[in-house]
């Protein structure tokens, strides 16, 4: 059985229905690929690599020199075709959402004038599968 269901193609957006979406065999064999990804034990010690390192910007350098397709697939991680890796950094405090600008100033004090670095990124298969990963 298929994983994505033929209820995935009366899914409806505002109304509308989706169109040209993959047939179910197809999508339910993406998300095989993308899960034998993400969930390969090597790819799980890369990724752990990543979180180790301090200060965040070596979390970035280290996000975007190991999470290329050469790099995994040297590791011995499955790589389908068409899988696309994007990274991303943001700042963030480290005392979670303000509601002021007192708020903000005082984050921005605990920090030393200096935003931590939030990194992470998306692993794409396909148009409509993807898995978010951060640190």
């Amino acid at each position: 059985m298929a994983v994505f269901s033929s209820v995935t193609h009366s899914i409806q957006t505002g109304g509308v229905p989706l169109q040209n979406m993959p047939p179910d065999d197809e999508l339910d064999a993406s998300y095989k690929a993308l899960r034998s990804v993400v969930t390969h034990q090597e790819f799980k010690n890369v990724l752990a690599e990543i979180k180790s390192l301090s200060p965040p910007n070596e979390r970035l350098q280290a996000a975007f020199t190991k999470l290329t397709i050469p790099v995994l697939t040297a590791r011995g991680i499955p790589t389908p075709a068409g899988l696309r890796i994007t990274i991303r950094a943001s700042q963030e405090d480290s005392t979670g959402p303000t509601t002021s600008t007192a708020d903000a100033a005082a984050a921005w004090q605990n920090t030393a004038g200096r935003p931590l670095l939030k990194i992470g990124g998306t692993f794409w298969l396909g148009p409509f599968l993807h898995w978010d990963w951060s640190s």
